[in-house]
């Protein structure tokens, strides 16, 4: 299958959608909306448990899935949290990737089982560093495990010891580091905590989710 990177974006106040050659992909607020009928859902639990089409069964504890399978939705639910959709040529995943499952290595686990050079990513709408404010016990031994976030903590006004997160960021530094090009890297231009339509945790401490999909339509 030759994949094609110049579909059209459709981005609009409660999600988003767009198709990639043989890909669908995009993100709604109802699950009764993903337009698929055939879906896989995990019980996600901020890890970095990826399950392929051998390993997934329903209900199980993971935070990303792999399939190789045609008109299979793949569904990850987010408030916050980066959802991250990725796209080669035979193959789809969906992550959730929080800061748990960032530090917990959710993208270097999941990335190695794609073509990276022939991979196209979307990260969903998430919380922006704007609204992101964490404290010096999350970042400070995860810098002095990986020195390249560091690059994507900035002064928080609030508290000499907190810092602002840009988790939109960071995903694009390791889908990058991973080898995935960067005009093949695409954004959601979308702040979960700024948008009023959209449900975050951290604004309201809601029950409401977003439903992120990735279908593979074409084998």
């Amino acid at each position: 299958m030759v994949m094609r990177y110049d579909a059209c974006m459709k981005v609009h106040e409660i999600g988003w959608n767009a198709e990639w050659g043989g890909v669908r992909l995009g993100a709604v607020l109802d699950l009764a909306r993903v337009p698929c009928p055939d879906m896989r859902l995990v019980k996600q639990v901020h890890g970095s448990l990826v399950l392929g089409d051998d390993s997934w069964q329903s209900g199980m504890e993971a935070d990303g899935m792999v399939t190789k399978a045609s008109n299979v939705a793949l569904v990850i639910k987010t408030a916050d949290c980066v959802p991250v959709h990725i796209v080669a040529p035979g193959q789809v995943a969906t992550i959730h990737a929080g800061w748990r499952g960032l530090r917990g290595g959710i993208m270097e686990k999941t990335l190695p089982l794609f073509p990276v050079q022939e991979t196209l990513a979307v990260i969903g709408p998430c919380i922006c560093s704007t609204h992101y404010e964490v404290d010096a016990d999350l970042y400070a031994d995860w810098v002095a495990d990986e020195p390249d976030v560091a690059t994507h903590l900035y002064p928080s006004g609030n508290h000499p010891t907190k810092r602002l997160l840009d988790l939109q960021a960071l995903v694009t530094h390791k889908l990058s580091a991973a080898g995935v090009p960067l005009d093949k890297i695409h954004t959601v231009d979308k702040c979960t905590f700024g948008s009023r339509q959209l449900p975050s945790y951290r604004r309201d401490r809601t029950h409401l989710r977003i439903y992120n999909y990735t279908i593979l339509t074409t084998p």
